[in-house]
Parts: structure tokens; sequence; C-alpha cells
């Protein structure tokens, strides 16, 4: 949004401090849209904030976030939000932002969105997929409306999609084709936050889904920490898919010799039957051998 000349800022926390933050913002006359994140856990929240918006300042709302793909009709009534932007948003709220500000174009022609027109629910083409990550621009400390809740953590995503179909997530079922960020581009971000911070420990979260899907990229990216390690003070996490971790042992070796305090293992059952039915891909024996390699390689918390 920032690129495409809006001024825009986020906020995470709870529904009454959010709710607080608007009241503020709207009657100092500083906002002209609001966008909320819906997951699964907040839908509720979200209609009662967007229901309080609209009837209080009658400004757009736009409903994004992971469980906004599936949201219907029931939840555009509910709520009285102008639109839905489903899955990713980064191509979409630019022309919603046109459209909604400037009057530039229709909601027809705009993809990756659903909406109501009359009683009927519109559900336009999806938008395409944003293919070159490394385009897309570095959050900084100006994102954020009341400035980053902790102010010495970083967390990061270098790759979007998931090739697996976990019975529960959407990601897999939608976006298989996974995208990742160059090791370069990575680093900059890392290096770039770290730079402005270099009296403080700071931690490094990346929170992909597929951080360990590619064993030669994450030991050029585990390399690549090691190196910023000799300069600057972190620590750092990441998530682990535990049968490519099974076929690929070597992969623990490259996190654990980069540093890593903790890795996170998607187990999500203790017994076959259940991990069958998720479609995990993994069995309870794959799950005790990581779990006992990330131990025996040093990881101090597997979580």
């Amino acid at each position: 949004m920032k690129q495409n000349g809006y001024e825009a800022q986020g906020f995470a926390g709870t529904v009454m401090e959010g709710k607080r933050l608007i009241d503020e913002a709207c009657q100092a006359h500083k906002v002209s849209v609001i966008g909320l994140y819906c997951d699964y856990e907040n839908v509720t929240e979200n209609i009662q904030l967007c229901r309080y918006i609209k009837k209080t300042y009658g400004l757009p709302v736009m409903v994004g976030g992971p469980q906004a793909t599936a949201l219907g009709k029931r939840f555009l009534d509910e709520s009285g939000c102008d639109v839905i932007s489903r899955y990713e948003g980064e191509l979409t709220v630019p022309e919603l932002l046109d459209y909604f500000l400037d009057g530039v174009g229709s909601l027809d022609t705009i993809k990756g969105i659903m909406y109501k027109k009359g009683d009927e629910v519109v559900v336009n083409p999806e938008q395409d997929l944003v293919e070159n990550l490394d385009a897309l621009p570095f959050i900084d400390d100006d994102c954020y409306l009341t400035g980053r809740r902790q102010y010495n953590q970083l967390s990061i995503m270098t790759g979007r999609g998931c090739p697996f179909h976990c019975a529960f997530c959407h990601e897999g079922h939608h976006t298989k084709k996974v995208r990742f960020r160059s090791v370069d581009n990575v680093i900059e971000e890392i290096e770039a936050f770290l730079k402005q911070r270099p009296e403080e420990h700071c931690y490094i979260l990346f929170t992909d889904d597929t951080f360990t899907l590619i064993p030669k990229r994450v030991k050029e990216l585990c390399q690549r920490l090691k190196t910023l390690r000799e300069t600057y003070s972190f620590d750092w996490f990441c998530e682990g898919h535990v049968h490519t971790l099974h076929v690929h042992p070597e992969m623990i070796s490259y996190i654990a010799d980069a540093g890593a305090r903790r890795i996170q293992l998607g187990i999500e059952a203790g017994t076959q039957e259940v991990l069958d039915a998720y479609r995990k891909g993994s069995t309870l024996d794959e799950i005790r051998d990581v779990v006992v390699r990330c131990r025996d390689a040093g990881i101090e918390q597997i979580y």
C-alpha cells in the first residue's frame, strides 16, 4: 500500500485496544478505509467490529486473512463489510483502495474478492499469485500503528505455498506451488533489522510452513545465519516438517550448527490413526526419530 502511494499502518492486539485506536484515528479524521484480519478464532469479533465501524463512522471496511477465503453470505450479511479479499492480498488491496478512495474501476473487475451486489454474493476470479517474492518491500517500523510490540523480535517468512495436503489447512489445497524468496533477500531483511539494534540481543522467528522443504536451501540459509551471528547477537527459531527432516536428517545438523534455539515440529497428534486422518504424511517412528535427532544435535527447545 505504501509503495502505491497510500499511508497505511497496522495493529495487532486485543479487540478493545483495536477499537480504541480506531476511535482515536477516526475521530481525528485520519482514516479513509479500514482493513480487518480474520483468522478462525476471531470471526465473531470481526463481525462485531465491522458493524461498529460501519454504524459509527460509515467507512469502507475490507476483510482479509486466512479465514476470509472460507467466509460467505452469512458473514457478509452479519458484518456489513464492503468486500472480502481472498488468499494473497498484495495485488488486490491497492486496487480496492483505488476504487474506494478515488472511484477508479469497479468491484466486478477486481480479481480475488467477494462482495454483495444486492442480495447476491459475487465471487470474482482468483487473484494472480505473487511470483517474485523478492519484489515485496520489507516491513519497517513505520508499518506499525503503535510501534513494534517487541522491538527486538523479527517474524519473517521466506516462502509461500505448501505441497502437502493436511486436512486441517487450506494452504496445501490452494497454493500447492511453493515460491521462495532468495537467500540474499532474506538475509538483507534480517541484517537491516539487526543493524538498527546493534546493542540488543534479538530474536528472528521464521514462520514458514515449508522452511525445511529444500535441503540445499536450508544449508545455504543456515550458513549465512551462522556468519551473521559472528557480528550480531541473536537467537532464532524455525518450523520443521517431520517427514522431510526424517528423510533428510542433515538439515537438523545445519539448523543446530547455525545456532537455532528452538524448532517447532508439525507433530499434531500422537496416534497413527489421527495422523492418517489429518493426512500428515508422517509416522510415529518418524516423529520419535526427528525429536531425538533434534535433542542430540543440541537444539534446546523442541516444540
